[in-house]
């Protein structure tokens, strides 16, 4: 058995004394086994038991829990995103070391023939998990409420079990590992916010009003500066209420609901709310209602993009010195969104939209062709310069006529050919776009 406590950076310890109580013991039993406590500043790098089951979980006010697992083939990269009501247990391989960083604790829970019986369990489950080596990475609820188990069960079960490339991070192909916020983040009042230099603006757009509070957590987590424009499709007192009251200030407008999140984007931006500031956070309530894969992507979509643009107060502030450095930066995305990319080609990137764009481009000043060479953040969630933009000012495009009625279509629509015309005026305005910096 270990002490409590670490090692140094770059030592190695071991996670490999007995298990205390009968080698078959429950893991719930084993628990009693402490690994490793949090530590406010120091890593931890320890060599796991083959075959032993480990609980990962995160103490403090981090959203992210970083872990670097390394076997004798590679190094791989978790971003687990904190929410109490999730573990995470990691089973472990042959020749295996874990760096776990300064807001974790680790935990010894289960060896020998209990460790088998939880591998087969999974296995037979299909409880989602990341397979890396001989290894594995699962996340449970951390509730034992029966109806918590099912429920999180039912949701992961559309997820396959995924064998991971050497070097790709966990969390940017396995859905439920990227929440990107959690249930109780340190929360600051708007009075004890830390004043920036740049005037910011956040422009949220919501059809799905139940995704409010996970937004609402993220934005409050921030004690930064900024103003709150909301668009909502319907009435609702009680949000527009509680929108108001988290933040004195926020303007909130209910409008038609044509064109998802671009109309009414296109509609402030006509306006010109976004003239008096430097940059401004476009987000909106990303959600698929159809279900199996679907619905858990437009979940992953969603999270990523607000744990890469908003993060936290630290991405944040590296956001807004990235506009502060470069006056010709228009545009700032998620780089797992950007295409085309390895994964998805110039063609299927285009779809069905080129004939819509070329319609749509000849509207927009100094940009009446459409691109030769796409370059686009899908999902329209980016950070932009309200310069960068101008090219749509006067255009009209934010009007209800522009927009069918919804039809559900997932390509060929004028929303899918403007997602990919906006970046395209941005460089045809003189400005470039870039990735946002890696928030994990």
């Amino acid at each position: 058995m270990i002490e409590p406590g670490c090692n140094r950076v770059g030592e190695t310890g071991d996670i490999s004394g007995d298990v205390r109580g009968n080698p078959t013991a429950s893991a719930g039993a084993a628990d009693e086994t402490l690994t490793h406590t949090p530590s406010a500043s120091r890593e931890c790098k320890y060599r796991l038991l083959p075959g032993a089951v480990y609980l990962v979980r995160a103490s403090g006010d981090a959203a992210i829990l970083a872990l670097s697992i390394t076997t004798v083939r590679d190094t791989r990269h978790a971003g687990l995103p904190l929410e109490d009501v999730v573990d995470y247990h990691l089973i472990a391989g042959e020749d295996m070391e874990i760096c776990i960083p300064g807001n974790a604790e680790i935990k010894h829970v289960a060896r020998g023939i209990s460790a088998f019986l939880w591998r087969t369990w999974i296995n037979a489950r299909s409880i989602a998990r990341v397979v890396f080596s001989d290894a594995l990475l699962t996340a449970y609820p951390a509730s034992n409420d029966r109806k918590a188990l099912k429920a999180f069960n039912r949701s992961l079960r559309v997820l396959r079990t995924l064998d991971l490339e050497p070097g790709r991070c966990f969390s940017s192909s396995l859905s439920f590992m990227v929440y990107g916020c959690r249930s109780n983040p340190k929360l600051f009042s708007r009075a004890d916010v830390i004043p920036t230099g740049p005037r910011v603006a956040v422009v949220l757009h919501l059809h799905y009003l139940d995704l409010w509070p996970e937004f609402a957590v993220r934005l409050e987590s921030l004690n930064r500066v900024f103003t709150l424009f909301v668009t909502l499709t319907s009435e609702n007192h009680v949000v527009q209420a509680d929108i108001s009251s988290r933040f004195p200030g926020a303007q909130v407008s209910v409008v038609p609901n044509f064109g998802r999140d671009i109309g009414p984007f296109l509609g402030l931006l006509e306006g010109g709310v976004f003239e008096g500031f430097d940059v401004v956070c476009k987000l909106h309530g990303k959600k698929s209602l159809r279900h199996g894969k679907a619905t858990m992507l437009g979940e992953s979509w969603r999270r990523r993009s607000i744990l890469e643009l908003l993060g936290d107060s630290a991405q944040f502030d590296k956001i807004l010195a990235m506009f502060d450095d470069d006056p010709h930066l228009g545009m700032l995305g998620s780089e797992a969104f950007r295409l085309p990319n390895n994964q998805f080609p110039a063609q299927d990137a285009w779809g069905a939209n080129r004939d819509i764009m070329r319609q749509l481009a000849g509207r927009l000043a100094g940009s009446d062709k459409v691109p030769v060479n796409l370059d686009f953040f899908a999902g329209t969630m980016f950070w932009f310069r309200p310069a960068a933009l101008r090219n749509f000012r006067g255009t009209g495009l934010h009007h209800v006529d522009t927009f069918a009625a919804e039809e559900g279509r997932t390509d060929g629509s004028v929303e899918h050919a403007l997602e990919r015309l906006l970046p395209h005026a941005v460089r045809c305005g003189g400005f470039r776009l870039a990735n946002v910096p890696a928030a994990f």
